[in-house]
């Protein structure tokens, strides 16, 4: 990563293959970020930027009147009223004052700052930050309002990232994503305070993140709780959906059918009732099923060191807490005998839980893995 100055004059100004940070002071000036997530900070003059690979902005935060930033036609009037152009460039943030900032097509990312802005996001999947801002927000999707430093209009914007603080954030009807205490993307800091955030994703499928917390995270959906790696208690309504951490989470659905996502570190998923999508991602994972009635599961990426646990009270067939013995697990649909109990079929992934062996129905489907996946009596605990 670099840092690029300019001076007064008209210049050419490249930047490296890195995320680098490429400030103007004056004149005329042709930027061209190249690779990694580039800032490109804006100053007087008449400038075209030209982002290149990676997801780069323009920054406004330094002009010293409100702007008006439109992707759709690749221009901007800046705070000293001259007219930037701009290409390959994703996210925006803007002034310190009253900002008007439009999308295009694609995905785009504002972050308005002060000011009471008018952000209009036109189509694409678009992102609102409040990353910076020195005290919570109350942000409403479908209501198009924000609330914190300043009021701002929000149109066609379906996901958010929420302040350092006690935010209350408020989705949509469409299916948003939604992170509490987000002090990323934009800017990457190696400390936060976190906050206790209220998150209501209304209608829709909805995603609560905490890809960016500092600790591990505990979230259960069915008490609408998010514990975050700050020590706050999130209160989440109408969320289907949760990202943990790159530490230890432990993640809990609902009776819906929820996408838990471990990302990284040894995480717990608990599905619980519902037909459920659960995703480790890197780290052993336990991924925990207490009852034969929560059938019809996904486990999209199960691989060695990985568990799945089954709770015994819930299961019932005999069931002993411990490690499960050989004899009760069969690499086939059926049971061939009274002591088997789980059922893996290899070829396309389906596991059964069968209550009564070779006596007629008793058999479950529990989960679905990825076609091919190794399985055997080994991987199971039964708790």
């Amino acid at each position: 990563m670099a840092l690029i100055e300019g001076t007064n004059r008209s210049e050419l100004l490249i930047g490296t293959d890195e995320g680098d940070d490429i400030f103007l002071y004056g004149g005329n000036d042709t930027v061209r970020g190249l690779g990694g997530n580039d800032g490109l900070w804006s100053s007087s003059g008449n400038d075209l930027f030209i982002g290149g690979e990676g997801r780069d902005r323009i920054d406004y935060r330094n002009d010293p009147a409100g702007i008006l930033f439109d992707f759709r036609t690749g221009q901007a009037i800046d705070g000293w009223g001259n007219t930037d152009r701009f290409q390959t460039v994703e996210r925006v943030v803007g002034s310190r004052f009253d900002d008007r900032l439009f999308g295009n097509g694609a995905d785009n990312s504002f972050s308005g700052e002060r000011g009471d802005d008018l952000i209009n996001g036109g189509g694409g999947e678009d992102f609102i930050w409040f990353g910076r801002t020195a005290n919570a927000v109350v942000v409403d999707l479908g209501n198009g309002t924000a609330r914190g430093e300043g009021n701002d209009t929000l149109v066609s914007i379906e996901h958010m990232g929420g302040s350092n603080f006690a935010d209350r954030l408020t989705g949509s009807d469409s299916d948003n994503w939604i992170s509490p205490d987000q002090f990323g993307d934009i800017y990457t800091p190696n400390y936060r305070r976190g906050g206790a955030d209220t998150v209501d994703g209304g209608g829709g499928f909805d995603t609560v993140s905490y890809w960016n917390s500092l600790a591990a995270v505990t979230v259960n959906l069915a008490l609408g709780t998010g514990r975050d790696g700050a020590g706050n208690t999130d209160r989440l309504r109408n969320v289907e959906a949760v990202e943990g951490s790159t530490f230890n989470d432990r993640l809990t659905g609902d009776t819906r059918g929820n996408l838990l996502a471990g990302i990284e570190g040894r995480d717990r998923l608990i599905g619980g009732r519902g037909r459920d999508t659960l995703e480790g991602g890197e780290g052993n994972d336990r991924f925990v099923f207490l009852e034969r009635t929560d059938t019809g599961n996904v486990i999209t990426d199960f691989a060695t060191g990985d568990r799945i646990e089954i709770g015994v009270a819930g299961f019932g067939g005999g069931l002993v807490r411990g490690a499960l013995a050989a004899e009760s697990f069969a690499a086939r649909a059926f049971a061939g005998d009274a002591d088997d109990r789980f059922l893996y079929r290899q070829s396309d992934g389906k596991l059964w839980f069968d209550v009564n062996g070779n006596a007629t129905g008793g058999r479950t489907l529990i989960v679905d893995l990825a076609d091919g996946t190794a399985l055997t009596a080994a991987d199971f605990v039964l708790i």
